[in-house]
């Protein structure tokens, strides 16, 4: 039995060694290792020494290369792993993970080489080291763009909030009241982004950053358009002081007649109107009081009420203005 178990074998060795000289063998294990052994013997045996230097060189370079497959592979599934996890890794986080992977992966390669300390085990070491180098970097930066993607959706909410509610300020509104309304609803938002990315520290200012810009864009609509309607109620109440003090000038005029307004008359009534005018104009524009264009607006308005009851009444108006000099 012992002489039979031997023969099979020595018969399998040299089927191995057939399979080996096709270019089809692929020996993996140590147990092969030591079958190879045996094949050496088998080949003094049978004549076959001559072709043993290229045959245990073809040996060597598959070894290494099944080994250094099979190590990428193992780090390339683990990778991917990591990268799938939902919420995504911090970044520092991964990188601790994947370099234990990285050192994982050397294991298997020289698990896989038992025994073989030979250079082309080394070289194939080294090509593996690079190639994991390279892996790494870009589960990295695959990570890092994970990270992002997922801060940017799950900071939206706070961002849309944001809007929301900035948008929903009655406008027009004196621009400082505006800005602290921004300014509060904006700490709101970062707030609760902020929340969302701690975890995220390394990528957290990154998005952060882009949050305050968006807020800012939305905040720049808001306030152009603010403006806008503050002009458009200092126009408003300009237009409505003008019809005020047309009014009381023409009924200032119509109560004399034809006849030339004494300039007594004409200064104490014009006064008057003037006052009236600019408390309307005020009034009409409370909201836009603090604003830098209100005082302009007075001055125009000012300036406005003058023309006009010069081009109304202008002999009355000239002895109003000039005084004859004596």
């Amino acid at each position: 039995e012992y002489e039979q178990e031997l023969k099979h074998l020595r018969d399998g060795i040299l089927s191995a060694l057939h399979d080996v000289e096709q270019g089809e063998g692929r020996p993996r294990t140590g147990v092969e290792l030591a079958a190879f052994a045996e094949l050496l013997a088998v080949a003094a045996e049978h004549n076959m020494m001559g072709k043993v230097p290229s045959l245990w060189d073809m040996f060597l370079k598959r070894q290494v290369q099944d080994a250094r497959e099979t190590a990428q592979s193992f780090y390339k599934q683990q990778i991917r792993s990591s990268l799938e996890s939902h919420p995504p890794f911090p970044a520092e986080e991964f990188v601790t993970i994947v370099d234990q992977f990285a050192t994982k992966s050397q294991q298997v390669y020289s698990q896989l080489l038992v025994g073989l300390a030979t250079k082309e085990a080394e070289h194939g070491m080294s090509a593996l080291e690079q190639s994991l180098a390279d892996l790494h970097q870009q589960a990295v930066v695959s990570n890092r763009e994970d990270i992002m993607s997922y801060l940017t959706v799950a900071t939206a909410p706070a961002l849309e909030e944001y809007e929301e509610a900035i948008q929903a300020v009655e406008l027009p509104q004196p621009s400082k009241a505006l800005r602290a309304r921004e300014a509060e609803y904006s700490q709101a938002a970062l707030d609760q982004m902020s929340g969302i990315s701690q975890r995220y520290e390394a990528m957290a200012e990154t998005l952060l950053g882009r949050r305050q810009q968006d807020m800012q864009a939305i905040a720049d609509r808001v306030t152009s358009n603010n403006r806008a309607l503050l002009r458009q109620v200092l126009e408003e109440g300009q237009t409505a002081a003008k019809a005020v003090h047309q009014k009381l000038l023409n009924n200032l005029l119509s109560s004399e007649g034809r006849r030339c307004v004494a300039d007594a008359v004409l200064r104490a009534k014009h006064s008057s109107a003037r006052t009236d005018t600019l408390a309307k104009f005020q009034s009409l524009t409370t909201v836009a009081s603090s604003e830098d264009d209100f005082k302009l607006f007075v001055q125009a308005t000012k300036q406005s009420l003058e023309e006009s009851l010069a081009a109304a009444h202008p002999v009355s108006y000239t002895h109003l203005t000039l005084p004859t000099k004596r």
